[in-house]
């Protein structure tokens, strides 16, 4: 397999050549009257353009070669978005919260999706239909399967795997770029055509550790930065560390580290960060609406035509739903707990008052995807009097809800943990969990 992937800011396309056995780059200035900045305004030409580096790097016609375009802070929508479960329709809440902070920007001239992260929290995500058509255009010019549309901001908590605030600072082609991040997601970025003096980068991290914040942010992760002092109360922690085996890399870290991450968990493309997975299908909806497809019959069109397109939506449709627009927001995302219980006989139990928490011995898996999640999940329950023997990763990575497997000797204490998370957790039952296991419910915690 030859990974290649592509990137345009400030008027230069980078290319990157990524195999087993070696890691190729080529990079080309790009006249003005084919594209500005990091927007292609030429598509035949710019692909000329990337053809010919394409035989810089020499790819080897007898691999496979699929191709990764990486999308430039400036050209993707980053937002949090914040629910409460009393609100009403979660729906038509979340669709005007979008509306409200887009301000100027039409909902209708965007791919969207939004995904939820943490209860009550979700990650927006949204980019220009007109960018994305052109990436479309360029890979068909190439002749080349499209694999993954990628904002390389949200990769960046993906590099630290932490759900802790933090903030990042990249330099690249003499842009720096800063952003927020918390829960593994992206809230804020702000990218600066001159680099900032070591004093006004101070000043800046000091403002924005507080953004929006009860307690400053504490740790600053660099990208391709050059090392700088802060503040005592700042720990700095560069992404890539030292040495001659990094050099190769100058200026394509971004592209190096997309390869990396891919390598590490080829999932990443089933999910938001793969800006392809915002297209609409044009699948039969079950609803009485029928799925609109105004506007974007062009994409639809030369997605089907061509068959070059290589994407996927996989995962659990609840947690993160394409937004096609022109359809109804009611649309948009739907949640489903489905009740999966068993139908063994109950057997009698003590009532809820009689019941000690602390003799539910629990063991959670993450089944969120999320870093982080199943040692917060440990805590909460703690602090609710359980008692939980271990935590790990789940099998099934992305689902929705969350899974509250218990013994069918342990049944009794279903209601008392269903009230006590209820909040905080979209939840399913299932009371099958073997009786020789260590402990007597197993909780698989998902997105929520």
């Amino acid at each position: 397999m030859q990974n290649l992937t592509l990137s345009l800011n400030e008027n230069i396309v980078k290319l990157t050549l990524s195999t087993e056995e070696d890691f190729k780059t080529a990079s080309a200035q790009v006249d003005p009257a084919i594209a500005h900045d990091s927007e292609v305004l030429d598509t035949q030409a710019f692909s000329e353009i990337v053809l010919g580096l394409i035989k810089e790097v020499s790819i080897k016609a007898n691999k496979k070669t699929i191709l990764n375009y990486l999308v430039e802070p400036n050209d993707v929508i980053l937002r949090f978005l914040t629910v409460n479960k009393k609100t009403g329709d979660i729906d038509e809440h979340i669709v005007a919260e979008i509306r409200e902070k887009l301000g100027d920007q039409p909902l209708e001239e965007l791919y969207f999706s939004y995904q939820k992260i943490a209860p009550f929290v979700y990650q927006f995500v949204a980019i220009k239909r007109d960018k994305m058509e052109r990436i479309l255009e360029i890979a068909n010019h190439l002749g080349l399967s499209l694999q993954g549309v990628i904002p390389w901001l949200m990769l960046l908590p993906k590099l630290v795997g932490t759900n802790d605030p933090c903030i990042f600072i990249y330099n690249t082609n003499g842009n720096q770029v800063v952003a927020l991040s918390e829960l593994s997601g992206i809230y804020f970025s702000q990218s600066f055509e001159k680099e900032k003096t070591s004093k006004e980068l101070e000043k800046l991290v000091s403002e924005l550790s507080v953004y929006k914040r009860a307690s400053p942010i504490s740790k600053i992760y660099t990208v391709s930065s050059e090392s700088f002092s802060l503040d005592p109360n700042y720990t700095v922690i560069p992404l890539l560390p030292s040495g001659e085996e990094y050099k190769g890399i100058k200026d394509f870290e971004m592209h190096a580290l997309l390869n990396k991450l891919i390598s590490d968990d080829p999932s990443l493309l089933n999910g938001q960060t793969n800006l392809l997975n915002l297209l609409p299908l044009p699948v039969e909806q079950k609803k009485s609406a029928p799925l609109a497809l105004i506007g974007v019959g062009s994409v639809i069109t030369l997605l089907l035509f061509l068959g070059l397109i290589y994407y996927k939506v996989v995962g659990n449709k609840s947690a993160e739903q394409s937004v096609v627009p022109g359809e109804d927001s009611s649309q948009v995302l739907s949640e489903t707990a489905e009740s999966t219980e068993s139908t063994l006989a109950e057997p009698e139990h003590p009532s809820e008052a009689e019941l000690k928490k602390e003799d539910l011995v629990i063991r959670v898996e993450n089944g969120a995807g999320v870093p982080g999640v199943a040692a917060k999940t440990q805590e909460f329950l703690e602090s609710k009097g359980y008692k939980v023997l271990e935590i790990g990763n789940a099998e099934e990575v992305g689902r929705a809800d969350t899974l509250l497997k218990f013994k069918a000797s342990k049944t009794g204490y279903k209601d008392l943990v269903i009230n006590d998370l209820k909040d905080e957790y979209d939840i399913v039952t299932d009371e099958t969990l073997d009786e020789s296991a260590a402990y007597g419910l197993l909780m698989v915690v998902g997105l929520n």
